[in-house]
């Protein structure tokens, strides 16, 4: 028995490794535990490379920027036989800037665009000159408030990492904080359109249906042609079975979150929409055409407005000239915006409804 079971074992080991041999190069990578990106970490001039699993190779290039370091790196990848490998690249230190904005609940309807004002408020930089990734941290549906975690990085940055990294071979598909490079982090900074796209969750249950049904059918060599086409049979159908259960799982699941999310919209909508109305409707009325608004939040009758117009106090004597407002006054100091000549102001005042004309 022993002789049996030593035979085969050398005969399945000739097999695979030939088998081996016939798959192609990309989905023998795919199915590699080297599939594990490489981590390379900025810090000032200094670039390190840190390779999964074999710290003792870790390796550090001075002068990342300059040709000579360049060269340095390209020279490194391919004595390691690393071309064509994923990079996370860790920006140095401080580069990233990570603040928490507090926003209305309505402006989930357009995230993105209330953001990019955002970033102009929080940084020296336009939103089209950073990378930047945004995670919904928290709602408060009482204060009809949303709370957003922003990462940003000048996306000049970015680019030189994506240049000298496609010089060297490598592909990089994650840009981080220093410290944040594992491939868990709950953001990326490499701009959407540059990202790879994501890879298939189900690639590693199919590879182990693979082995599993390569191991049966070696065992099934043993037995007669009606017990390996029975057995065959069940598995399939067992198989076939529990795709379908989790298809349609993933499918109910998606159908509650999206419909949790359109009552939670609906809802806030509806307890904000007709104040929101009528009080949009006394500012734009008492308001000078040059005047515009980036945002308004009201709780109960008071309201706070921030915008921009041509002359902060000629909009604060208009506002002070309506009866259904009262108690108007700066929340803060007047700005003066030199892209646009235009004064930034932040009102609070109350409403009073009774007055409205």
């Amino acid at each position: 028995m022993k002789t049996i079971l030593a035979c085969a074992t050398g005969f399945f080991s000739w097999w695979f490794r030939e088998l081996a041999g016939l798959v192609p190069q990309p989905i023998r990578y795919r199915l590699s535990p080297e599939r594990q990106p490489l981590l390379l970490a900025l810090k000032g001039g200094q670039l390190e490379i840190r390779l999964p699993g074999k710290p003792e190779a870790n390796f550090a290039i001075e002068g990342i920027e300059h040709p000579d370091g360049t060269a340095g790196l390209r020279t490194f990848i391919a004595s390691r036989r690393l071309r064509h490998r994923r990079a996370i690249v860790e920006l140095p230190p401080g580069h990233v800037l990570t603040p928490v904005v507090d926003l209305p609940i309505e402006a989930a309807m357009n995230l993105d665009e209330v953001l990019g004002h955002e970033i102009e408020r929080h940084t020296p930089f336009t939103r089209n000159q950073v990378a930047y990734d945004k995670r919904v941290i928290g709602t408060d549906p009482d204060g009809k408030r949303l709370k957003v975690q922003l990462w940003i990085a000048p996306l000049a940055e970015v680019t030189r990492s994506l240049d000298w990294l496609a010089q060297a071979g490598l592909s990089l598909i994650r840009v981080a904080a220093a410290g944040d490079g594992q491939a868990n982090s709950p953001y990326n900074l490499l701009p959407p359109h540059l990202r790879p796209k994501s890879e298939s969750r189900l690639a590693v249950p199919i590879a182990a249906l693979v082995l599993l049904v390569v191991a049966l059918s070696a065992a099934l060599a043993y037995v007669t042609l009606e017990q390996k086409t029975a057995m065959a049979a069940r598995i399939e159908a067992q198989a076939a079975e529990l795709r379908k259960q989790r298809i349609a799982q993933a499918e109910r699941q998606a159908k509650i979150e999206q419909f949790e999310q359109l009552l939670n919209l609906a809802v806030a909508t509806r307890a904000r929409a007709i104040p929101t109305i009528e009080l949009l409707r006394d500012l734009t009325q008492h308001t000078p055409d040059d005047t515009w608004l980036v945002q308004l939040t009201m709780t109960n009758d008071n309201v706070l407005v921030a915008g921009f117009t041509r002359d902060a106090n000629a909009l604060m004597r208009s506002l002070q000239q309506a009866p259904v407002f009262s108690n108007i006054r700066y929340s803060a100091p007047v700005t003066r915006d030199p892209s646009s000549a235009y004064d930034r102001f932040n009102l609070m005042f109350k409403l009073n409804p009774g007055a409205a004309q």
